[in-house]
């Protein structure tokens, strides 16, 4: 299966990405993001993801090779990677999933399912009940 040209990044892949911990992505996925890399396609980043990582970074969770404010002003660094901006509509979305009580990751599957690109993802619970289309 050919990568599509338009994705949604959920945060563990984008994290693992940016801290070239490569190995925990698949292949597919490690090829969407160096294409977003060179322009090729996009993956649009929900805003809820950003705040995600800001979290991780404080608690120490993860340590970025440079500040967060660096990745996102330059957009992880690549030609097409796009922020996505929360709207009213992914609150009444995201209300009626039931996947999971980690606010962060009803979210970001609301924001994939309204924009309607697949997300990057290889999260257990999103993976059972696939509340959205899914790439990994």
């Amino acid at each position: 299966m050919t990568t599509p040209q338009s994705l949604v990044s959920d945060t563990h892949p984008l994290v693992s990405y940016a801290t070239g911990k490569y190995a925990k992505l698949s292949k597919r996925v490690r090829a969407a993001f160096d294409d977003a890399i060179n322009g090729s396609s996009v993956i649009y980043v929900p805003v809820p993801v950003l705040w995600e990582i800001s979290l991780l970074v404080k608690a120490g969770q993860i340590k970025l090779r440079w500040p967060l404010e660096d990745y996102v002003k330059d957009r992880f660094y690549a030609k097409a990677i796009i922020p996505v901006h929360m709207e009213e509509s992914d609150v009444i979305i995201a209300h009626g999933l039931n996947f999971t009580k980690d606010p962060f990751d009803t979210m970001i599957v609301a924001m994939a399912s309204r924009i309607g690109f697949p997300l990057i993802t290889n999260d257990s619970h999103i993976h059972k009940v696939e509340p959205c289309d899914i790439f990994w």
